[in-house]
């Protein structure tokens, strides 16, 4: 649902303008998730404090949601090569390594996918540190 409103919008997860600024927010959101499957959290955290707030809300939002899952994938990442130095658990903790891997690539994807659609994206595992 589109609304006039651009603080809906951003509760709603729709774009709430036409023209370039929708377009400019679109491929802002894009960019921040194909640029974060190769620097996984220092892309989303240069995206955080570049984009403004109140010129694009709605691109902010979606960088945030991809800042949060960038750093819950990096406590994952850390939780399981805590894991992994034990002996009886070293293969589960790469089998899930891989696993996480595989998730984290097709999830950015996706992101991307739906930012350049003007789409908000649900980030599975995600913890919302930053609100």
């Amino acid at each position: 649902m589109v609304s006039a409103n651009p603080a809906d919008a951003v509760l709603a997860g729709d774009v709430a303008t036409d023209g370039e600024t929708d377009q400019k927010q679109r491929n802002t959101a894009a960019l921040v998730n194909v640029a974060g499957l190769f620097f996984p959290l220092f892309a989303p955290l240069i995206g955080y404090f570049v984009v403004s707030r109140k010129d694009s809300p709605w691109a902010h939002a979606r960088i945030r949601d991809t800042l949060n899952f960038a750093i819950s994938m990096c406590i994952c990442y850390v939780v399981l090569a805590i894991i992994s130095m034990t002996v009886i658990l070293a293969i589960p903790a790469m089998i899930a390594d891989v696993v996480l891997m595989m998730v984290f690539l097709v999830t950015q994807i996706r992101a991307a996918v739906a930012g350049s659609r003007g789409r908000a994206f649900r980030f599975p595992l995600s913890i919302r540190l930053i609100g």
